[in-house]
């Protein structure tokens, strides 16, 4: 009984050896899997957060039209000062301070970033008819958003059965439901509610645009005026600083995260736009000619249109660039008088 004992000591044992060899391949295996469960794991509780809030906001939006507060508001500021009646909201930033309700970038699915801060109108979610701001919020929960509502919001009966469905076509929000941690991606922990996002609305090679024109306001540039910084070379004196056009088209296209194109960005719209990719234009090159009509409508550009850039000409006027089909006027830069209702902006990126 002894020698068996012995001779089971001496075979029926691990060496070090082996378990060291066994240590190293459960090692292997978690590094393996572990990953990926709690990859799953953290899908599902994604998902799962996005599903209430896509059934909260039904239920809100539906509450807020039973009590008369769902139509009416002038703004998202005002809108979202009445959802926080029905939403646990413990933090509101307007659409200045967007990151600091919200992650500083949102991924989409292919893998672009979309800078948070330029997120600033309904415009950049999808919505240039809204003509509205964005304002971004916290929830008790941690869910943050970025919300847009249309001041057209029309009224539905909500006890219809169009009604019961709440009137989320009157928001637009893209709602993080794991805060400013990420991965902060599309399709993870970030769900788009009747929003799209885009790097780039058109691209000319690395030139970023929006995708229509903007309706300029003029605005009063005096010295005294807040919106003085928008065009500095004016003084109080002059009586022409409250019709300021261009000046007006800079603030728009700040307003909406972007800014006037460069006479190098005009020039690069011009070379694509009568395919001179052989033989570019310069800033302050002419060409006459007719423009690709194909081209044209890709980019719903004015066909008989002075755009704006960002640079000023003297005391009162600014350049642009002259885009029209015409043998006696050749797309060239002009110096135009920032006082013209008729000129056009673009903002680029």
């Amino acid at each position: 009984m002894l020698k068996i004992e012995q001779v089971c000591n001496r075979k029926c044992a691990f060496t070090l050896a082996e378990v060291l060899i066994t240590l190293v391949v459960i090692g292997i295996v978690a590094v393996l899997t572990i990953p990926a469960m709690i990859k799953n794991h953290n899908q599902k509780t994604w998902d799962t957060a996005k599903n209430i809030w896509e059934k909260k906001i039904i239920e809100v939006t539906r509450q807020m039209n039973i009590d008369d507060r769902m139509v009416g508001s002038n703004s998202t500021e005002v809108f979202v000062n009445n959802l926080k009646d029905y939403l646990q909201i413990i933090k509101l930033c307007d659409n200045s301070h967007l990151e600091q309700c919200y992650s500083s970038e949102v991924v989409l699915t292919a893998g672009d970033e979309v800078v948070v801060s330029k997120l600033k109108s309904a415009a950049k979610l999808g919505h240039t008819e809204w003509a509205t701001n964005t304002v971004a919020f916290v929830q008790n929960n941690g869910t943050t958003a970025i919300l847009a509502y249309d001041p057209n919001c029309e009224y539905v009966d909500p006890y219809s059965e169009a009604g019961q469905k709440g009137q989320t076509a009157c928001l637009s929000a893209v709602v993080d439901v794991n805060g400013k941690k990420g991965p902060n991606k599309i399709g993870m922990d970030v769900l788009l509610n009747n929003a799209v996002l885009s790097s780039c609305d058109l691209q000319i090679g690395k030139l970023c645009l929006a995708s229509s024109d903007l309706n300029i306001e003029p605005i009063n540039t005096c010295e005294a005026s807040p919106d003085h910084k928008y065009d500095t070379r004016l003084d109080s004196q002059n009586t022409y600083c409250s019709k300021n056009y261009w000046g007006g088209a800079k603030k728009m296209c700040e307003s909406v995260g972007m800014k006037l194109p460069t006479l190098d960005d005009l020039a690069a719209i011009a070379t694509y736009l009568f395919k001179l990719e052989d033989t570019p234009l310069g800033p302050n090159d002419s060409y006459t000619g007719t423009a690709d009509p194909d081209r044209r409508a890709e980019l719903h550009w004015n066909t008989a249109g002075n755009y704006w850039s960002d640079s000023p000409s003297g005391d009162y006027n600014a350049l642009a660039r002259h885009f029209q089909n015409n043998l006696n006027y050749p797309s060239s830069v002009i110096s135009c008088y920032i006082g013209e209702r008729q000129y056009v902006a673009r903002c680029v990126e």
